[in-house]
């Protein structure tokens, strides 16, 4: 069954809540004995890509190399990010932050925290270089107004390495498309005004404070009511040629390595890159996978980090 929007609950499909994820190893910890739940709402394993929800009671880890491209929103709790240069990032519910593959960091948080989460543990190519690559982006969320005559307006706060992945800004006017392609996967937060998407299942509409999700490839109706802000993340799978001769984790330290040195030291909080990339057109495999119902446990690690596989998945 294919499911074009799905909505986030923060604890958890209606009836079905969230479930318990394996334990972390405390000797791989710099302290705590951390219990994790989860929910994962949508899984393309092939391509290492995971959306759901996560909480955990306190830990500290160890620095060092982020191991995937991920997004999160904190929708309860502090958490405290550590650079390698001394500097502390203090995160709180209401905010976004991406974390980018390679990057040096330490995760502390003092106590429970519950977020949504976009993962993608993709390959890195060599060349690929922008300056948030070289720090956590976190993205202000407080405000944004348009131009007069303005349909919407948008700034780009985070393209990944592999220009697969981005997270956007935007405020619109009262706008109305009865039917959009999807070209990506979505995960939308509503911060103001309200959001209406329609599908062959019906119309849902989405309040500030709430969460949708938009399947790549699926065709959508959308609209907003006048002001609307969203704070979308995208990501799409990178086309086949750009697969061959990338690697994991050592590229990803590299480039990281590479931008800071051409880019200078990080910026914080973030100065919105205003820059598009092209977004990568549906694979005929995964359009003729669709996605398959599946309510096996998810099999992730620590903070639900993926392991690849090879199915194209949702479980609500």
């Amino acid at each position: 069954m294919t499911y074009a929007v799905l909505r986030f609950h923060p604890d958890g499909p209606p009836g079905k809540g969230m479930e318990r994820w394996e334990e972390m190893d405390p000797a791989e910890l710099m302290s705590g004995e951390p219990v994790q739940n989860g929910h994962t709402y949508l899984e393309i394993e092939a391509e290492g890509y995971l959306a759901g929800v996560w909480d955990c009671t306190a830990f500290v880890d160890h620095m060092g190399d982020y191991s995937v491209d991920e997004y999160m929103y904190l929708l309860e709790g502090t958490l405290i990010m550590r650079m390698p240069g001394g500097e502390e990032i203090h995160l709180k519910a209401g905010d976004a932050f991406v974390i980018p593959k390679g990057l040096k960091c330490q995760w502390e948080q003092p106590g429970y925290i519950k977020k949504f989460f976009m993962i993608l543990d993709g390959p890195v190519p060599e060349k690929g270089c922008n300056r948030s690559l070289t720090r956590i982006s976190v993205p202000n969320v407080s405000g944004g107004g348009m131009a007069a005559g303005s349909v919407s307006t948008e700034r780009v706060d985070f393209v990944n390495a592999a220009g697969n992945m981005q997270v956007r800004h935007s405020t619109h006017a009262a706008n109305a498309i009865p039917s959009l392609k999807v070209s990506a996967h979505q995960l939308i937060q509503v911060l103001k005004g309200s959001l209406t998407l329609t599908s062959d299942a019906g119309e849902e509409t989405f309040a500030a404070g709430e969460t949708a999700y938009l399947t790549q490839g699926s065709t959508v109706g959308w609209s907003t009511t006048d002001g609307t802000r969203l704070l979308t993340q995208v990501t799409s799978a990178p086309p086949k040629s750009n697969r061959a001769g990338l690697s994991g984790r050592g590229v990803a330290t590299r480039v990281a390595l590479r931008c800071a040195l051409s880019l200078g030291p990080a910026e914080h909080p973030i100065d919105a890159l205003q820059h598009r990339f092209r977004q990568a057109p549906v694979r005929p495999d995964e359009r003729a996978a669709g996605y398959a119902l599946d309510s096996a446990r998810p099999n992730s690690s620590k903070r639900g980090f993926p392991r690849q596989a090879n199915r194209l998945h949702t479980h609500i």
